[in-house]
Formats: structure tokens, C-alpha cells, sequence
């Protein structure tokens, strides 16, 4: 008895909550929305799960992808044609990188002229070592495996806090649609009933 009193109370509570008990005092709005909050919950129990996997591969599969396209990256070493300018100060802190031309050769074996980034301040004629594709130079440095895994792990962390936002937000929408419903029900009523009661009719 002792185990089983909790348990009994949580569901009562819990269906209570939901607006799925036999309160007589119900409205039936207030019925089909309590039913509608229920489904919505069901549908987060059952959606987040399968979003999470499935959020998860599509963001495995399109880091692989990329990953595939920058094995073509080679670093090369390009000789820069210009001083590289320093960064206009922004709260007493100047600009690190700045883009400046320079001359390296591609993957291919072309000469390519073009801008590399840079540190700013960078005298012309040094050397600074760049990744390097079919169309040029590229800013950013091939994926790893941890940011593979760290770009699958922030997906499935969102993607059941937006199932979740979705979900309340319809469930906002559905509880001031019937909000709306109702309040048209009372005012047609008390249009009825008012000339009676204030003997006016």
C-alpha cells in the first residue's frame, strides 16, 4: 500500500495537470484542450528520440561531405606582393589576420595570384603558408574528427529543444484559437440572455 499510494497520487496529479480527469466543472473547450496538450506531449516523448537520431546522421553525413571536398586541400607556401595593412583599431584592440596579395602555386601546379590572409603588419615578400583548393585559397582549415563529433553533438542537443518550441508554440496557437472561440460563444449567449435579464426585451 505504501508504494503503490505514491504512484496513484503522481497519475491523479499528473492527469489532473493535463485536464484529463472527471472534473464535472469542465468546460469542453477546456477538455479539447487539455486533449490537444496531451497529444502534444505524446508527440515530444515519442518525436524527440527519433529527431535526435535522425538530426544527428543528417549532420554526420553532411560534416563527411565536406570533409570528403577538402581532401583536394593541399597548404602551400605563398609569397605575399603587398605589406600586409594592420587592422583599423576597434576597442583599443587592432585587427590579428588581414587579406593581402600574394603569389603561390595551386594544387594543380598553376601560378595563382590572388589574397591570402595574413597577420596584419606582415612585410612583403615574406612567406605565409595558406590552405589551398581547385579555386583558390580557402580561409578556414580542413574539418577535424572532433569537430566532426562536436558538430553532431550541438545538432542533437538542438534539435529537441526546437521540436519542443515548435510543439508549445502550436500549443499557444491551438489554446488561443479556442480562447477566442469561446469568448465569441459567451458574448453570443449573453447577447440572448441579456435583454431578458435586464427586462429590456
Amino acid at each position: 500500500m505504501t508504494d503503490t499510494a505514491p504512484s496513484t497520487t503522481s497519475l491523479a496529479r499528473l492527469a489532473r495537470w493535463l485536464g484529463l480527469d472527471r472534473n464535472p466543472l469542465r468546460r469542453r473547450s477546456d477538455r479539447v484542450e487539455s486533449s490537444i496538450m496531451a497529444a502534444l506531449f505524446a508527440a515530444f516523448l515519442i518525436g524527440a528520440p527519433i529527431t535526435v537520431i535522425a538530426v544527428g546522421h543528417l549532420a554526420h553525413a553532411g560534416a563527411l561531405r565536406a570533409q570528403h571536398g577538402q581532401q583536394a586541400w593541399h597548404r602551400v607556401p605563398a609569397i605575399l606582393l603587398d605589406t600586409a595593412p594592420k587592422g583599423a583599431s576597434f576597442m583599443n584592440q587592432s585587427a590579428t589576420f588581414t587579406w593581402v596579395r600574394a603569389r603561390w602555386t595551386a594544387p594543380d601546379g598553376s601560378v595563382r595570384v590572388g589574397e591570402v590572409p595574413a597577420a596584419a603588419g606582415t612585410r612583403a615578400g615574406s612567406t605565409v603558408h595558406v590552405w589551398a583548393g581547385r579555386t583558390g585559397v580557402v580561409a578556414r582549415t580542413p574539418l577535424t574528427a572532433t569537430q566532426i563529433v562536436g558538430r553532431v553533438a550541438a545538432a542533437a542537443t538542438f534539435a529537441p529543444i526546437a521540436l519542443g518550441v515548435l510543439l508549445l508554440s502550436m500549443g499557444a496557437l491551438a489554446r488561443r484559437l479556442l480562447e477566442r472561440r469561446s469568448l465569441t460563444r459567451w458574448e453570443a449567449a449573453w447577447e440572448a440572455i441579456e435583454p431578458q435579464w435586464s427586462h429590456r426585451g
